[in-house]
């Protein structure tokens, strides 16, 4: 899992390399992407947290941390370290699932991040030709 967030990073570094032609910039980028993967993402979902909206809508909630390859590496290490406090959790259908499937989903999380970085690869490079 570890080797495959490094896949990930990896590519997506390629990726905006090839895409901002200047080197100082496309560094200031990479590491911007990295924080807002790391951090960001979680601390706007602990701010939104506390809204009637996401509590009604627990789903929506979720969503974000399963499209994020370093949170679903968190929440898949935890799943896979206890699985009995995660089943008496009465929650929705779609954290059910990914309780279920989460090595399956890192999986393809993971997969599809790494084919998304290498598609803005060759986009980038096309680009860097012209």
């Amino acid at each position: 899992a570890a080797a495959g967030i490094s896949v990930v990073l990896s590519l997506l570094g390629l990726a905006i390399g090839l895409w901002i032609r200047e080197p100082v910039r496309a560094l200031i980028f990479a590491i911007g992407a990295w924080f807002v993967l790391l951090f960001a993402t979680d601390l706007i979902l602990l701010l939104a947290a506390g809204s009637p909206w996401i509590r009604d809508h627990a789903a929506l909630w979720v969503v974000p941390l399963m499209a994020n390859p370093f949170d679903a590496l968190r929440i898949t290490v935890m799943l896979t370290l206890e699985r009995a406090a995660f089943s008496s959790l009465g929650s929705a259908p779609l954290v059910q699932w990914w309780t279920a499937n989460a090595g399956s989903w890192l999986t393809a999380c993971l997969l599809l991040w790494s084919l998304a970085a290498v598609a803005l690869a060759i986009r980038g490079a096309a680009r860097s030709r012209k």
